[in-house]
């Protein structure tokens, strides 16, 4: 397949694939797509396909992949959608995922990530859906969310995330699902988080029953 020089779409989706990705994918430099979801694919990402930097729609989600997501992953400038989810990915979320600036979808949930979520992450202004959900993230909710204003979904619930819940998230005004339960965060739902209900705001799931206090949750953990 490294020798189909010329392919701009590939899509090997829901098949039984075992075995690890070709590094030899990392030939196709005109690939535009890549859809490799759902097979038995294992092993790590190869280093080759951060080359492949037309790529706008990359998905490797419902496999066994292991091993970290490389910082190289900057390069891939020109990518809409991210969808990792559903693997065996660990290490951090490396802070050059930030320089991803066509980005509008970024799903990494259900892995084995640690370490904190980058702040560079609010550099994505086109960003509309972020899922990072079942992993080991650590730290606080990064204020610079606040810099996403095209965005809709929002949902880190049941990772280790300590800290209060920033009031700057208010200016998500577009916002309709804010999922931030299962974590350690303490304090109240700030009232600007409250207020994005008057707007598009209709799912809000919190840890309010014995952690955060919250008068305007629309589900109680």
């Amino acid at each position: 397949m490294g020798f189909l020089t010329k392919l701009k779409d590939l899509r090997l989706k829901e098949n039984s694939f075992v075995g690890e990705i070709p590094s030899e994918l990392g030939k196709l430099t005109l690939l535009e797509t890549l859809f490799l979801y759902q097979n038995a694919i294992v092993g790590e990402i190869p280093q080759e396909l951060y080359s492949l930097t037309n790529l706008g729609d990359l998905r490797i989600f419902g496999n066994k992949l292991t091993g970290s997501i490389s910082s190289h992953i900057g390069k891939l400038t020109k990518l809409a959608k991210l969808a990792g989810h559903g693997n065996k990915l660990s290490g951090p979320i490396p802070s050059e995922i930030g320089k991803l600036s066509n980005l509008n979808l970024l799903y990494l949930y259900d892995n084995k990530l640690t370490g904190n979520i980058p702040r560079e992450i609010g550099n994505l202004k086109f960003l509309q859906k972020i899922s990072l959900s079942l992993n080991k993230l650590d730290g606080t909710i990064p204020d610079s969310l606040e810099n996403l204003t095209d965005l809709r979904y929002l949902s880190l619930w049941n990772n280790l995330l300590t800290g209060t819940i920033p009031s700057k998230l208010g200016n998500l005004g577009i916002l309709t699902d804010l999922y931030i339960d299962g974590n350690s965060l303490h304090g109240t739902v700030p009232s600007s988080v409250c207020d994005l209900k008057k707007y598009a705001l209709q799912k809000l799931f919190v840890d309010c029953k014995d952690k955060v206090e919250c008068s305007c949750c629309t589900a109680c953990f």
